[in-house]
């Protein structure tokens, strides 16, 4: 379930970022906790976006840059997994500047 959570989270990292853009991923050790983040330089998203992210709307749904669908789905199905392994995940986002994800695990 971390698994298919953090690809679902590096695949709309990368989808989400213009031409060129970077995705990073980095994996750091606190105490017994390991946090992976996730940080690209994308298009980024509101503070009402981020607060929706995690529910199914249809009208969240946003193509990608290069015009990829989304079902609107996976974010809300990758929180629940990591939830239910006692993840924590927390989201950093500004419009222009990219989106940074945080799951302590």
């Amino acid at each position: 379930m971390i698994t298919v959570s953090l690809r679902n989270i590096l695949s709309n990292a990368i989808k989400y970022s213009r031409n060129g853009g970077k995705v990073t991923i980095r994996v750091l050790k606190h105490d017994s906790k390991t946090v992976v983040e996730i940080i690209d330089n994308g298009i980024g998203m509101s503070e009402k976006a981020i607060s929706q992210l995690f529910k199914y709307n249809k009208l969240h749904r946003k193509s990608g840059t290069q015009g990829e669908t989304s079902s609107g789905m996976g974010l809300m199905l990758a929180k629940e997994f990591l939830d239910k392994n006692n993840a924590v995940v927390e989201v950093e986002s500004h419009i222009g500047d990219g989106t940074k994800f945080s799951i302590t695990i």
